[in-house]
């Protein structure tokens, strides 16, 4: 089957196209007869045209009952035409690997969480902490025409993080206070020696007995060795601070676009009416003229709903033309009815929080993740990241130019749950209806995502 790869990923086209060309020859070198995945990719080009895409327009979701129906078509005939005993799924996944020390070790690989070549760098400049470093991994799955799994393996491609190098020893083995270094874009997914090796550990149990991979794993080890870890990056620039009284002097007033929620976040209307006052009135202590929000949503709302949406029904990806054009035309009208220099269009950004000696830390927020502060805490043992919602505010001229981009952290998305004494814990997802419970939380995150533009004159 066709890889699948997540949609940031750099060159994903080639990157697809590079590894199935690399599968399929593991297969055939094994004397598996191989029907290549572009048979597929093909088929399902032709019926997704055909059927008009299975994306919501509106949402960018997936439209399930049509999902359904270009499933089963498209199952229904590459089996008709490629009659086949097993099919081979592969999917590039993110996955948080185990982080202590010196050492970050996932589906078959180790490396160094900072990123060190040397035995001395890693030992010696590495953090003394226990967490998660964001990584990519191969994953492969064999199923029978029924639908059985037959074999199921990960295999690690590359770290996309590490940690800062330490500053010096910890004291007693306590963390330190740590940061983290993303991997270069330059360097994700661009080396065939990383693709080999994770080729090679999710499919050599499947096609090799215990000798020969034994024998490959011997064979290899010298190249593996060779694989050096990815360059760093830069740490991703804040959003730029604006010089307030300059900003207010050219885009005096404005106004509020609807706040872009999940479709199933329950009491969804309610929450997008708090963020609505909460937006309106912090922009006024800003010292903005601001057009109710209402006022922006009786021209918006028929623009929209002609539209039609702005997702893609082929691949839910946004098509920001299609969106600037709407946003022109909604400029235009207000114009004429109620002329605005600026619209700050509000949404909710998934972004990381960094925890740092039992504190997650995102977008101005911090969250204490211990329990009462309990002699044995094991929350402050951790490492790494945790998935957090934030506000997240832009800001568009008539020419729909972005001038302004804020986040304003509002709250995690998991909580830590102990794991007693003798155990280091973990986390839990936090269900949806407990989330945008509390108002306070909302004037703070707009706030924080406003920066220096909500400081006092």
């Amino acid at each position: 089957m066709p890889l699948k790869t997540p949609t940031d990923v750099p060159d994903r086209a080639q990157v697809e196209a590079r590894i199935e060309q690399a599968l399929e020859a593991r297969l055939a070198a094994a004397g598996i007869a191989v029907i290549p995945a572009s048979e597929m990719r093909a088929l399902q080009e032709k019926v997704r045209a055909a059927l008009g895409g299975y994306y919501d327009p509106r949402t960018g979701d997936v439209d399930e009952q049509r999902a359904k129906a270009f499933d089963e078509h498209v199952d229904s005939e590459f089996r008709r035409l490629h009659p086949a005993d097993a099919w081979l799924y592969s999917r590039i996944e993110p996955r948080r690997a185990p982080a202590q020390g010196p050492w970050v070790a996932w589906d078959g690989v180790q490396e160094s969480t900072i990123g060190a070549e040397s035995f001395g760098g890693r030992a010696f400049r590495s953090p003394a902490v226990t967490g998660a470093l964001q990584a990519l991994s191969l994953h492969v799955g064999l199923l029978t025409p029924t639908g059985a799994v037959l074999y199921d393996r990960y295999g690690a491609l590359q770290l996309l993080e590490y940690y800062e190098e330490s500053s010096g020893a910890s004291v007693f083995g306590l963390p330190e206070h740590i940061g983290y270094v993303p991997v270069s874009p330059d360097s994700i997914l661009t080396d065939p020696a990383r693709e080999q090796r994770a080729i090679a550990l999710a499919l050599d149990p499947l096609l090799l007995d215990k000798a020969q991979q034994d024998a490959a794993q011997n064979a290899n080890k010298e190249a593996w060795k060779q694989i050096k870890p990815a360059a760093k990056g830069k740490r991703p620039e804040k959003p730029a601070d604006v010089d307030r009284a300059a900003f207010l002097a050219t885009y005096r007033r404005v106004t509020v676009a609807a706040i872009e929620l999940p479709e199933a976040l329950p009491n969804r209307a309610n929450v997008r009416e708090r963020y609505a006052a909460a937006l309106e009135a912090g922009l006024a202590r800003a010292g903005f003229e601001v057009v109710p929000p209402a006022a922006y949503a009786a021209v918006w709302d028929p623009i929209y709903a002609a539209s039609g949406g702005f997702y893609d029904p082929m691949t839910g990806e946004l098509l920001a033309e299609k969106r600037m054009a709407a946003l022109r035309e909604a400029f235009a009208q207000l114009g004429s009815e109620s002329p605005v220099d600026l619209v700050f269009v509000p949404g909710i950004a998934v972004r990381e929080a960094r925890i740092e000696s039992g504190k997650a830390k995102w977008d101005g927020e911090t969250v204490d993740l211990s329990k009462g502060g309990a002699l044995f805490d094991k929350s402050r043992a951790f490492g790494g990241t945790v998935p957090a919602a934030s506000l997240e505010l832009r800001a568009v001229d008539p020419s729909i130019q972005e001038v302004f981009l804020g986040y304003g952290g509002i709250e995690l998305l998991v909580r830590f749950k102990s794991g007693g004494m003798m155990s280091q814990g973990g986390f839990e997802d936090i269900p949806m209806a407990d989330w945008f419970t509390d108002p306070a939380r909302d004037a703070r995150a707009v706030d924080r995502a406003l920066g220096s533009l909500s400081a006092a004159p």
